[in-house]
C-alpha cells in the first residue's frame, strides 16, 4: 500500500452518478494499523435544503472506485417556540378570554432554512370543546402572530391550552404547546353616581326621578346589569334609561362624571309607594357570562312627595257678609288619596274668622280639585288672610295663603232716605182728605146740568 499514491478520496454522488454540489468533506486523518492496512476518516456535511433522495458515498483510490455505499438522507425535524403575549407585547402569565391574547409562533427548520410549514392550531378553553383551525407558516416568515379568539360561551375554572402541530418542507413534524391558567375576572364598576336634574343627588322624593349612572368595564361579555332600590327588605328594579328617550334628563355637570362611551350604563329611579321615608340603598350588579359579578352600592334618602296646592282662585263680591269661594288644583305625586285640606281665615289681629274643611275631588290618581266656601259676618271687613293647608297620609303638607279684602255691609234702602221721611208722610194726608169731596161735588153738578137741558125737536 502506497500511502501517497493510493490515498483514498471520498465523494458524494446522486443515484444517477451526478456529483452533489455544496457538500463539505473534510479529511480527519489517516491511521496506519500496519504496513498493509490504513484507516481514513472524513467529516461530511450536507447542505441545507438538499432533496431527500438517496445518496451514494464513493471512495476512490488511485483513480479507481474502491467502495460505493448508498445511504438514505433523513429530514431533520424543525423546531417551534410558542409564547403568549398581550396587545402591547407583554408576556401573560394568565389568560383572561377578552380577545387580547396573542400567540407568537417562531418556526425554525435547520436543514430546510427559509421554507414554510403547514399544520393545525388547537385552542382549548376550560369548559368548552377544543377548536381546530388550519395553520400555515409561509416561506421566509419564521415568526407569526395569531389573535386568540375570545370564547363566546361561559368559561369554567381551568387553563387555556394552545397546541401547534406542524409539518416541515420535507414532512418532518414538530409539535409544541403552551398552557396558561384562566383568570375569571369580574366586571369593574367605576364612576358610579346619582344625578337629578339639578346636579348630584343624595335624596329622592317619591314621584320624582333620579338617574343612576356608572361605567361598567368587563373583559368578558356582560350577561346582565341590574339596578335595584332596597329598603328594609323591600326591593324594586330600576329600568334602563337611554339619553334622549325622555324630556327629563340628569344634570349635564353630574352626568359628565360617567364617560360617554360603550361602557356607560344609565338607569332611571322612581320608587313606588311601598317604600317609606328614610334611608335606602341603590345597588348596581354587573354579571358576565361566566357568572363572575361585581356590585356597587350608593346610599339615598327617600322622602314622600308633599301635596302641592296650585294657583288659588278667589270668587267674592268683596262685601262682608257675602260668601267667599276658593278653588285650586291639588297634586300629590304619591297619590291624592287620603289628602285632607282645611281652610282657616283670620283677620288683621289674628283672630280666627272661619275654620273648616275643604273639599277634595280627585280626577286622576295624582291630581284633584280643591274647593272651599265660607261666609263672613257683616261686621267683619278689611283685609282677611285665607290659609289653605293640605296634609297627606305621610304627614307631608303644603300651605297656601291668599288675602281677600271685604268692604263693610250697607243695610240702608237708598241713598236719599233720611230723617225727613216721616214728616213727608204726615203732610200728605190732609191733601188727600180735601181732594175726595171736591171730586164728588163735580160729579153731582155734572149730572144735574145734564137733566135740566131742554129737548130739541
Amino acid at each position: 500500500h502506497d500511502p501517497v499514491g493510493e490515498a483514498p478520496d471520498l465523494s458524494v454522488q446522486r443515484r444517477n452518478g451526478a456529483a452533489v454540489e455544496s457538500v463539505t468533506i473534510a479529511a480527519l486523518g489517516e491511521i496506519n494499523l500496519n504496513p498493509s492496512l490504513s484507516c481514513s476518516a472524513w467529516n461530511l456535511t450536507l447542505p441545507n435544503g438538499l432533496p431527500l433522495d438517496d445518496l451514494d458515498l464513493v471512495i476512490h483510490s488511485a483513480e479507481d472506485e474502491r467502495v460505493r455505499r448508498r445511504f438514505t438522507v433523513a429530514d431533520q425535524a424543525p423546531s417551534v417556540t410558542l409564547s403568549l403575549l398581550d396587545e402591547d407585547g407583554l408576556a401573560l402569565d394568565r389568560a383572561v378570554g377578552d380577545g387580547s391574547e396573542r400567540l407568537h409562533i417562531t418556526y425554525t427548520d435547520i436543514d430546510d432554512a427559509g421554507t414554510g410549514a403547514v399544520g393545525d392550531l388547537i385552542v382549548s378553553w376550560p369548559g368548552q370543546a377544543a377548536r381546530v383551525t388550519p395553520l400555515q407558516i409561509n416561506a421566509g416568515t419564521p415568526h407569526i402572530i395569531i389573535d386568540v379568539e375570545a370564547p363566546i360561551n361561559p368559561l369554567e375554572n381551568g387553563a387555556l391550552v394552545l397546541e401547534v402541530d406542524l409539518a416541515g418542507a420535507h414532512g418532518a413534524t414538530v409539535a409544541a404547546s403552551i398552557e396558561r391558567d384562566v383568570a375569571l375576572t369580574p366586571p369593574t364598576i367605576a364612576q358610579a353616581v346619582l344625578c337629578d336634574e339639578r346636579g348630584q343627588a343624595d335624596e329622592l322624593r317619591f314621584g320624582m326621578e333620579v338617574w343612576f349612572g356608572a361605567s361598567v368595564i368587563s373583559s368578558r361579555p356582560l350577561q346582565e346589569t341590574v339596578v335595584t332600590i332596597e329598603q328594609e327588605g323591600w326591593r324594586s328594579t330600576a329600568p334602563r334609561w337611554t339619553p334622549g328617550e325622555s324630556e327629563a334628563s340628569p344634570s349635564p355637570s353630574c352626568a359628565s362624571q360617567v364617560p360617554d362611551d360603550e361602557h356607560a350604563q344609565w338607569f332611571r329611579l322612581r320608587p313606588d309607594r311601598a317604600f317609606v321615608n328614610g334611608e335606602a340603598s341603590v345597588g348596581l350588579r354587573a354579571t358576565d357570562i361566566d357568572g363572575a359579578s361585581s356590585r356597587s352600592v350608593l346610599n339615598l334618602i327617600l322622602r314622600h312627595a308633599p301635596p302641592e296646592i296650585g294657583l288659588v282662585t278667589v270668587n267674592s263680591t268683596g262685601v262682608a257678609g257675602d260668601p267667599v269661594t276658593l278653588t285650586a288644583d291639588l297634586t300629590d305625586l304619591d297619590g291624592v288619596l287620603g289628602v285632607e285640606c282645611t281652610l282657616t281665615v283670620v283677620d288683621q289681629e289674628g283672630a280666627i274668622v272661619h275654620d273648616g274643611t275643604a273639599r277634595v275631588v280627585a280626577f286622576t290618581e295624582e291630581e284633584a280639585e280643591l274647593s272651599a266656601t265660607w261666609l263672613s259676618l257683616g261686621t267683619v271687613n278689611g283685609t282677611l288672610n285665607q290659609i289653605l293647608r293640605c296634609v297627606d297620609v305621610d304627614d307631608e303638607f303644603d300651605v297656601a295663603e291668599v288675602p281677600v279684602v271685604l268692604a263693610a255691609a250697607n243695610r240702608s234702602s237708598g241713598p236719599d232716605d233720611g230723617g225727613d221721611a216721616p214728616e213727608a208722610e204726615s203732610d200728605g194726608m190732609p191733601l188727600l182728605l180735601l181732594a175726595v169731596p171736591l171730586l164728588l161735588l163735580v160729579a153731582v153738578v155734572t149730572v144735574l146740568f145734564a137733566r135740566s137741558k131742554p129737548e130739541v125737536l
